[in-house]
């Protein structure tokens, strides 16, 4: 797996820091805000899909399960722990809407399950 490690429980700290006389110059000050402005925009238009974890359903062989996400779309879903069967078996169910996702079990099992926003 390729990319930056980060820890989520550390401060952030600054990768530099502003000096009094880099704003006493109106050049400096420029090219500094212009970049500021471009990374922040960059950031609010990243997508960072909301997820939620419906923790140890039960499910039966045979059965449906409705878990309310409320996204408002599309979803993408996984099991995430299980506890007993085979949880392969658990598969999406024809009444899933877009706040909704209704999961169809064929074995009896215990699972986790992740829902995200697919965007």
């Amino acid at each position: 797996m390729s990319g930056e490690s980060r820890s989520l429980d550390l401060k952030v700290e600054a990768d530099e820091t502003v000096r009094e006389q880099d704003v006493a110059d109106p050049a400096k000050l420029a090219r500094l805000l212009t970049r500021l402005v471009k990374e922040n925009a960059a950031l609010r238009k990243r997508f960072v899909p909301r997820r939620t974890d419906f923790e140890d359903l039960d499910v039966g062989t045979g059965t449906t399960h409705r878990l309310n996400h409320g996204f408002g779309g599309r979803v993408r879903w996984w099991v995430i722990e299980q506890i007993g069967s085979n949880p392969q078996l658990v598969t999406i169910y024809g009444d899933t809407d877009k706040d909704t996702l209704v999961l169809y079990s064929g074995v009896s099992t215990r699972v986790t399950v992740r829902v995200e926003e697919a965007g």
